[in-house]
């Protein structure tokens, strides 16, 4: 699976000589390789795109996206955006 759509990547950790796993998942955009922290998906028949806090396992209809491209999303004419915004933890 290409690391570019939100899967997990691999990286040598210095000095170590094994191959560590990260489960970090990346930017859905094609050439950004940031850390993804919000999930993106949409109800194409309700015109409605939706933005909400990252998902706990990526979806194959949704989009993971960092902060960023979280900020700058746009929707085309007529859409609505619906963010969700996680206001604090309760755990």
């Amino acid at each position: 699976m290409n690391p570019a759509y939100g899967a997990a990547r691999s990286f040598w950790a210095p000095g170590a000589l094994t191959l560590k796993r990260m489960t970090t998942r990346t930017c859905s955009r094609i050439t950004c390789h940031n850390v993804a922290v919000s999930t993106f998906t949409y109800v194409y028949a309700d015109s409605m795109a939706v933005l909400g806090p990252l998902s706990t396992q990526h979806e194959p209809h949704s989009y993971d996206l960092c902060a960023k491209h979280s900020e700058s999303l746009s929707a085309p004419q007529g859409w609505q955006v619906v963010r969700y915004v996680a206001v604090g933890n309760d755990f």
